[in-house]
């Protein structure tokens, strides 16, 4: 079979994507669904019991939107969005869209050093936060002058309240704000070159057609869904703004907790539920299926890290009404690259859900719809034929702008228009691809991003230290747990791991804690300088499965 270029197989021909604002297009399916079909919830958070209703929607974004006004946020503006789930998470977004804004998106784990930096290369003005970040943005606001106010879905000292900016009288609401369908509306930080984070850039376009594309043609009204995922994942973003045209029920957790979800589903019977690798580890591994009623569960999505096919075939064991179990793949840069079943149709449409597994071992899927994927030579760019590993690449309408204020990573990352993943893969004879690992230096930790090599400074600020080298150990619950190897300065013997152990884990966020361990090595191995992390990585392996038998 010659090389070729991998296209979807499902319904290319019938998606038209409208080009105009993102935030027009949801608010008038808002509007038609609302005089439609009537009144529901759309955002239920269990750990507080708090609704929002669809009908509520619009005047709050109207009060919102006006209150940003007032204060000076506008067209091209940024927001940082540092904060755990709550009920109104979307209405500040969809807000500053209206305004003509965009948002960048942070998680709360983060310390206040990395929002500094977030916010030095955006220019944000503003920080939306929560009880339990406030005095991380209150800290960032102190370092960072161009900040000018900081917004709390909460009641935290120092900060204005997004519930009192949604009761703004609608005075100052922009109305019509002239948007450009490649206006930048939304920057997530994701994993780029050395222990920087890019902020990669997406539009109206990009944006848009992600969420377009994700809706059914024969929709079912009022579905379920339950999340696991935080709200500022874009794969929950994408999930509950395509399900608003529909007036989907989302089910969040604003504290979370594994016994919780699972106690949710048992009371509230969503049909669909977005579960990260730890959940579906803990359905397949334990016997929370056994204490919990998951009947109701027709659908499940899980993304961002790779589900093993037997963790699957033990999950329909358990969950006897499951018909689709639904993995993606992609990229901050490009979302929406293959897929195992068309969301659209298998997921919003109850009726066209199938029971197809597909038992492939180490398979992502195919392409989603719209999408392009070919596999090239890392050396001479030539295109592969299957069974041939390479970089796999990607192209389509989901394709980010650029990376914020950086055009030589930017042209690296795209080059004749397509996006260059830094992963390595192959296809199958039935144009199946197969991820086999990261060519970029990150390690995922319950889908948070970790930057081995700024980890890697911090443990040779040590004293005691010579060398060092972290990497993923690869783990079924986790998806990969950081791990440490370090050479001692001679002289200093005495140093022990737990001394180092502690040494790291008290000065990073709790995701790039050290949970994999940390070992001592006589020297790190290196290839033309570079960390020669596959060797260690098998190193690693080798010895957790030795002392897994002790």
């Amino acid at each position: 079979m010659a090389a070729k270029i991998l296209t979807s197989p499902w319904n290319q021909g019938n998606f038209t994507i409208p080009e105009t604002s993102l935030i027009d297009l949801l608010l008038t399916d808002l509007e038609d669904s609302l005089k439609n079909h009537g009144d529901a919830v759309w955002l239920h958070d269990v750990s507080t019991g708090e609704k929002l209703m669809y009908s509520e929607v619009l005047p709050s974004i109207r009060g919102m939107a006006s209150a940003l006004t007032k204060m000076g946020f506008k067209k091209g503006d940024m927001m940082i969005m540092f904060t755990s789930n709550h009920v109104l998470y979307f209405i500040t977004i969809l807000s500053a869209w209206k305004c003509g804004g965009g948002v960048t998106l942070s998680n709360q784990f983060a310390p206040a050093d990395a929002i500094s930096r977030q916010q030095a290369r955006t220019g944000a003005r503003f920080i939306v936060c929560n009880n339990d970040t406030a005095a991380r943005a209150l800290d960032v606001k102190t370092r960072c002058p161009d900040i000018k106010e900081i917004f709390c879905l909460g009641d935290a000292n120092g900060c204005i309240k997004v519930a009192d900016l949604v009761k703004d009288d609608g005075s100052a609401y922009p109305g019509a704000v002239k948007q450009d369908y490649d206006d930048i509306i939304y920057v997530p930080f994701a994993p780029g070159t050395g222990s920087a984070l890019n902020g990669v850039c997406h539009t109206n376009r990009s944006l848009g057609s992600c969420i377009y594309t994700m809706r059914a043609k024969k929709p079912t009204k009022g579905l379920n869904v339950i999340y696991s995922a935080w709200l500022f994942h874009l794969g929950t973003i994408e999930m509950v703004l395509s399900g608003m045209k529909n007036l989907h029920t989302n089910i969040t957790l604003s504290v979370f907790n594994e016994e919780t979800l699972f106690q949710a589903i048992n009371d509230l019977k969503p049909e669909v539920a977005f579960l990260n690798q730890p959940q579906v580890a803990s359905i397949a591994n334990t016997d929370i299926a056994e204490r919990h009623d998951l009947s109701s569960i027709r659908c499940v999505i899980s993304g961002g890290q790779f589900i093993p096919p037997e963790v699957e075939r033990m999950v329909r064991q358990k969950m006897p009404n499951l018909k689709t179990f639904c993995k993606g793949y992609g990229m901050s840069e490009y979302p929406h690259g293959t897929i195992t079943a068309p969301i659209g149709n298998h997921v919003f449409d109850l009726s066209a859900m199938t029971e197809e597994t597909i038992d492939k071992p180490g398979c992502v899927g195919r392409p989603c719809p719209l999408t392009e994927i070919k596999v090239i030579d890392q050396n001479s760019g030539e295109i592969l034929g299957p069974n041939s590993p390479g970089e796999i690449c990607f192209r389509g309408p989901y394709m980010f702008k650029q990376y914020w204020n950086d055009p030589q990573n930017t042209e690296r990352m795209k080059k004749d228009g397509w996006i260059h993943s830094g992963d390595l893969g192959y296809y199958d004879e039935d144009g199946y691809l197969y991820f086999i690992e990261r060519l970029k230096e990150v390690i995922k930790y319950n889908v948070f991003p970790v930057m081995p090599d700024a980890i890697e400074k911090l443990i040779m600020s040590h004293p005691s230290v010579e060398d060092a080298a972290v990497l993923g150990l690869p783990s079924l619950q986790h998806g990969e747990l950081p791990l440490a190897y370090v050479v001692k300065k001679i002289g200093h013997d005495n140093v022990t791991d737990s001394e180092l152990l502690d040494f790291v884990n008290g000065k990073v966020a709790d995701y790039e804690k050290l949970r994999g361990g940390l070992y001592f090595i006589d020297q790190i191995p290196r290839v033309v300088g570079r960390v020669n992390r596959r060797e260690l990585k098998s190193r690693a392996i080798a010895e957790a499965e030795a002392r897994n038998k002790q």
